[in-house]
């Protein structure tokens, strides 16, 4: 057994010690990043065989859970996509493509650090339980939709598929430091033998990370809130932000109502609360101004319209950066599985 890729064996928990720079940026799909957005119509994602279509699709998270899938992205940057344990080989129907999703071992204290806690918050009570929980709540099934380019088995042709599906973003063990064996989270205060966390990546956080995706800073929860004290408490914030991150073009307009439903504020615009949903737009536009996100902003007849900065949209700014190893080097250990394994 290769105790590179077994360090819980020994002991040993990778070191995910980060400096706070403004310059760390961590890849994120494009086909993840749009899963955060809302729509005002769903109809167009339903399938035919829906009798029963839900409301919403995509990823609605509460802001503590997008801290928590934050942390997860950084920690698969931090160690170029490839997890520091086995990947498994997933061949996944539901989004048409196969898979090497890497796990990655890290310790409660590093999750938690990256998180944003305090070393007193660490150590017990409301926030440190908060950001546990949350990391666990991303196990849970979610129904995505996206249209997505392939290439057709056997020749050069292209085509573009449609992917509707439910799917969970990722599994999560917790590991003992001295022997193999993961515990069921609904354990979690039960079981005090714990000492690290095992996370097995799902397909749509690969899904084409080589090509299709953004730069993402790693302190972009800090940076706002730095801007204006208790503004990262506010999702939309965070989300046009991110919904900026996603375009390739530096002209944009967009209608309010449109806007406000991309940032989740749809309660707001059926419960007619206009002004509410405006303030609530305007002051992410004003935090993402200040950030240099965007150059410039002005609003006519409830139409936004937006001047992107290069600089800070990776999109714009470097549409060919060098180029990424591969996901799961073969010297990993590898498990092949003959399905999707839940995801």
């Amino acid at each position: 057994m290769n105790n590179k890729n077994r360090n819980y064996l020994t002991g040993i928990v990778p070191d995910f010690r980060l400096e706070q720079k403004q310059n760390k940026y961590f890849r994120s799909p494009i086909y993840l990043e749009q899963q955060f957005f809302g729509t005002k119509d769903y109809s167009y994602y339903l399938t035919k065989n829906e009798t029963n279509p839900l409301s919403e699709y995509g990823l609605n998270l509460k802001l503590s859970e997008k801290k928590a899938l934050t942390v997860v992205q950084i920690l698969l940057e931090e160690t170029d996509y490839k997890g520091n344990n086995i990947f498994i080989d997933i061949h996944s129907p539901r989004l048409h493509g196969q898979y090497q999703c890497p796990s990655i071992d890290v310790s409660f204290y590093d999750y938690l650090k990256i998180y944003g806690l305090t070393q007193e918050q660490i150590k017990g009570g409301k926030r440190r339980k908060e950001a546990l929980q949350s990391l666990y709540e991303l196990e849970k099934t979610y129904r995505i939709a996206y249209t997505k380019k392939v290439e057709v088995k056997g020749t050069k042709e292209i085509k573009t598929i449609g992917v509707c599906c439910d799917i969970r973003l990722l599994n999560i063990a917790q590991m003992t430091i001295l022997e193999e064996q993961s515990q069921p989270i609904t354990e979690v205060e039960k079981d005090k033998r714990a000492r690290f966390l095992r996370i097995t990546i799902g397909p749509l956080f690969l899904e084409q990370i080589k090509s299709f995706y953004t730069l993402k800073p790693y302190f972009l929860f800090e940076e706002i809130e730095s801007v204006k004290q208790g503004a990262s408490k506010r999702k939309s914030n965070i989300l046009f932000i991110d919904w900026l991150l996603t375009l390739n073009m530096v002209h944009i307009k967009i209608s309010a109502e449109n806007l406000g439903y991309k940032l989740r504020l749809d309660s707001y615009i059926k419960d007619r609360k206009k002004t509410k949903v405006n303030l609530m737009i305007e002051e992410a536009v004003k935090i993402a101004h200040n950030l240099e996100f965007i150059k410039s902003w002005k609003k006519t007849d409830n139409i936004f319209e937006f001047k992107l900065n290069p600089n800070r949209c990776s999109r714009l700014r470097n549409k060919s950066i060098s180029k990424i190893e591969e996901i799961a080097p073969k010297e990993l250990k590898k498990l092949s599985l003959p399905d999707d394994h839940g995801f």
